[in-house]
């Protein structure tokens, strides 16, 4: 019961990443595939699918002075991407529900 009330401190609605998208020092990470990326995806968001997460930390780490905020379509591939980067000690923050909820604009 304590681990699911921590985890959930570390959520944010994609309504309120549309509010800070443009106004605070954010980093999307896409943990999706390739091909759900070219579908379509957050603009300026950083494409690492999940299996690929542990090969990108140098370049993670070059985000470290931003938030870091991990989507995917539906939320499952970024809560657990949330949590292995937490371990690993990102403050990253899951956005629940994924893309799929997302209002704001998207790029192709």
């Amino acid at each position: 019961m304590l681990n699911l009330i921590i985890i959930d401190i570390y959520n944010i609605s994609p309504k309120k990443v549309l509010e800070i998208y443009n106004k605070q020092n954010i980093a999307l990470i896409d943990v999706r595939t390739e091909r759900e990326y070219r579908y379509g995806h957050i603009p300026n968001s950083k494409l690492i699918p999940l299996e690929k997460l542990h090969q990108a930390m140098s370049e993670i780490e070059k985000m470290q002075e931003k938030k870091i905020i991990i989507y995917c379509r539906t939320g499952r591939r970024s809560l657990i991407a949330t949590q292995f980067l937490r371990d690993q000690g990102f403050d990253a923050i899951n956005m629940i529900k994924g893309i799929v909820m997302w209002d704001g604009p998207i790029s192709k």
